[in-house]
């Protein structure tokens, strides 16, 4: 059985709590209730800024070192704050009508060996390497890894009734985007949580791969201490997945548009619709949209049918193994320059403005997978395809933070 324990959180106090999730360029006013423009000294992306990917290597150890020193400033100022006791934490968020709210404790990374805790994605060794660089360097675990479950009864009506108390704090990231936090710190309470938790078969990993991953890389570095991962259950009945669209590039010569439609006849009924209709509306499966920027087609099978197997079955498969491989020679989407993926959370204007831009050749969606499929993928010890998942709203790192050391 998974562990979930309570801990010792390092949180914004209240009154810097606002100023620190926003961006370096932006204040929060509290006369005028809005984001004004201006340097925030106070943001925790100053901190989280040795993280990012575009760094080298030479450029990250610096920037981590950086972090570190940052970070214990931030401390010594009285901006962030060590809880005196361990607790759980209740966290809600708002983005563009979207709800969401977990969880936050601490899992062991060692279940993650033991695959008590499942994925569903492969990770870049690249990329864990600069994020494991982070850990070493500042001991912080600043964004919670998104882990999901079947829905529980007594963990909904508990949620329920912290949801009654006063939070933390609220605060704004954007304009469309709100976060609350509650401290969850009775006992009853938490030993309801660390029971009901400690009694489910799994854990999945919905988003955050990579950082369960430097997770599972700081067990193995120190067996004797072991280590925990900082972590926010989110039941699966309120996900909200979306697709990655792909975008097939036209500066490296793929197959025109209109001899693709012809091949996609023996197969598809191509009928033309509107993508201002259609941006929103769940496909059904083994449904896709063709986008061009002139014209748009939903694709519909002929002889629809399952393959036996369950990622043979995805949607995204399909897409892959039977248009895209075939007919536009793109069968390493992973590598091959003349497709790009993104997130089906843009908005319609931008993707109207995406299929304008000069390099696009054409664009397909495809519906994302139920959470159900998620999980069996998972419970079968496979591998979803790349860009297959995209979990919104995502989790804002700076709210919630763990330090290996206490």
């Amino acid at each position: 059985m998974p562990a979930f324990r309570p801990f010792r959180g390092i949180l914004p106090k209240p009154h810097f709590a606002q100023e620190a999730v926003l961006a370096n360029n932006q204040q929060w006013n509290e006369q005028l209730s809005s984001i004004v423009p201006g340097e925030n000294p106070h943001a925790f992306q100053h901190v989280l800024a040795a993280a990012d990917p575009a760094l080298s290597e030479k450029e990250s150890a610096a920037a981590c070192e950086r972090s570190a020193l940052l970070f214990q400033e931030f401390l010594q100022k009285g901006i962030y704050a060590v809880d005196e006791q361990p607790a759980y934490y209740l966290y809600f968020t708002r983005y563009k009508g979207i709800e969401q709210t977990g969880i936050i404790g601490l899992c062991n990374a060692q279940d993650l060996i033991d695959k008590k805790i499942k994925k569903h994605e492969h990770t870049r060794n690249d990329r864990v390497e600069q994020l494991y660089t982070f850990l070493k360097k500042t001991n912080l675990f600043s964004t919670p890894v998104f882990l999901t479950y079947h829905p529980i009864r007594s963990v909904e009506e508990l949620i329920h009734q912290v949801k009654k108390e006063p939070p933390v704090f609220h605060v704004h990231s954007d304009v469309a985007t709100d976060h609350t936090i509650w401290r969850i710190h009775k006992a009853a309470d938490m030993a309801l949580i660390a029971h009901t938790f400690g009694s489910l078969p799994a854990f999945y990993i919905a988003d955050g791969h990579h950082r369960a991953a430097i997770s599972e890389r700081y067990a193995a570095d120190h067996p004797q201490a072991g280590a925990d991962m900082l972590s926010i259950l989110i039941a699966s009945n309120n996900l909200t997945i979306f697709p990655f669209y792909r975008r097939i590039l036209n500066d490296h010569g793929p197959v025109s548009i209109w001899e693709l439609l012809d091949r996609l006849k023996q197969h598809y009924t191509l009928r033309p619709c509107s993508i201002d209709q259609m941006y929103y509306q769940y496909l059904p499966a083994q449904q896709f949209i063709l986008s061009t920027a002139e014209a748009h087609w939903q694709l519909i099978p002929k002889n629809p049918h399952l393959r036996g197997d369950v990622l043979a079955d995805l949607d995204v498969s399909i897409l892959q193994n039977e248009i895209i491989g075939p007919h536009l020679g793109i069968t390493d989407p992973k590598a091959d320059p003349r497709i790009e993926f993104g997130p089906m959370s843009l908005s319609l204007v931008a993707f109207k403005a995406l299929l304008l831009k000069p390099e696009t050749a054409m664009i397909f969606i495809c519906r994302a997978p139920l959470a159900e499929v998620i999980f069996k993928v998972a419970d079968e010890d496979k591998i979803m395809p790349p860009k297959s998942t995209s979990f919104e709203p995502k989790i804002l790192s700076g709210l919630v933070l763990s330090h290996t050391q206490l």
